[in-house]
């Protein structure tokens, strides 16, 4: 899918909390990947929930990144300083006719659903859309505006369902991995004193293509999100990256380690006293690169890296 473009990667971290292992262990494997190729790799501060996200983390995030030995190259890109392309990705997708405004709000998709369709999701159970707003056109914002009438901006299902795509890791897979969902918002609507905004799945394919990333490095948890976001790369024009989609790190009781859950932080393994070197070996061991525990470097890895030699499955941080 990259064709003959050179290789770039990107560590995407949100700014709403500390990084925890799980994060060590997707951006390290995004880094490991792009430098063992002689490639790029950036680094983007998606911040566009800005409900949740801390300027200050931004520099710790800097900080934790530098101190497990990741660089990167340029100047960082924040997320709300993009707005305005993505603003015109929104236009062409309505120009295309792909999108469509939404009135519902999450209670109205509550009420709606003859039953819950479950996803994991950090905000709790997902349901599938209805379709209630469907039949609106794209040219009908203007009458909602006229009214005063809250909406948001979703995306139709393709008319012959999510593209299938190839995980670097994990192979072949469905796009019938994002069915749970159905029509998704593109672009949030405007709540309270809170102004909306584009949704995550719209920026981070703009932000993709404006860096020219050619492979996204992240979490399985994410798996669903990219039929959906091939599908906007598609109505946009766009050449897609390829993707690979890393185990999960779980904590000890089998949960996923997330900052909303107070995981423990790199920040706080630092005040420990545990050195980056310690931590690399440990996911060395846990990827399957290094069979028995030892300090490693990023340059050391970076020297035996391969994809292939990756395990598929998540593991517990000890």
């Amino acid at each position: 899918m990259n064709g003959s473009r050179s290789v770039a990667g990107r560590f995407a971290p949100s700014p709403t909390g500390f990084l925890h292992p799980g994060h060590a262990s997707s951006f390290a494997l995004a880094w490991l990947s792009a430098r063992s190729q002689n490639g790029s790799i950036f680094l983007r501060l998606e911040n566009i929930d800005d409900s949740r996200c801390r300027p200050e983390t931004s520099t710790e995030i800097k900080r934790d990144l530098a101190w497990l030995g990741m660089d990167w190259d340029g100047q960082p890109l924040t997320q709300t300083d993009r707005l305005e392309a993505h603003l015109f990705a929104l236009e062409t997708l309505k120009k295309r006719g792909t999108v469509y405004p939404c009135t519902c709000s999450r209670a109205d998709i509550v009420r709606a659903a003859s039953a819950p369709q479950v996803g994991e999701r950090d905000s709790g159970i997902t349901r599938r859309y209805p379709g209630t707003c469907a039949q609106r056109s794209e040219t009908e914002d203007r009458n909602l505006i006229a009214q005063g009438i809250p909406f948001c901006w979703r995306m139709r299902t393709p008319k012959n369902g999510w593209p299938d795509f190839v995980d670097g890791l994990l192979g072949k897979l469905p796009g019938s991995l994002a069915d749970n969902e159905g029509d998704f918002v593109v672009w949030r609507a405007n709540k309270g004193n809170q102004r909306g905004g584009p949704s995550y799945q719209l920026a981070v394919v703009v932000d993709d293509v404006f860096q020219g990333v050619t492979e996204v490095v992240r979490g399985d948890d994410l798996l669903d999100s990219t039929p959906r976001q091939l599908a906007i790369i598609q109505e946009l024009g766009h050449s897609a990256p390829k993707y690979f989609h890393v185990p999960l790190v779980l904590d000890a009781a089998g949960r996923r380690l997330a900052k909303r859950a107070g995981s423990l932080s790199l920040a706080q393994l630092r005040a420990q006293g545990i050195g980056p070197w310690m931590i690399l070996g440990q996911l060395a061991v846990q990827w399957g690169l290094n069979p028995t525990a030892c300090e490693q470097t990023l340059e050391r890895l970076r020297a035996i890296f391969c994809w292939n030699q990756l395990k598929t499955g998540p593991w517990e941080w000890r």
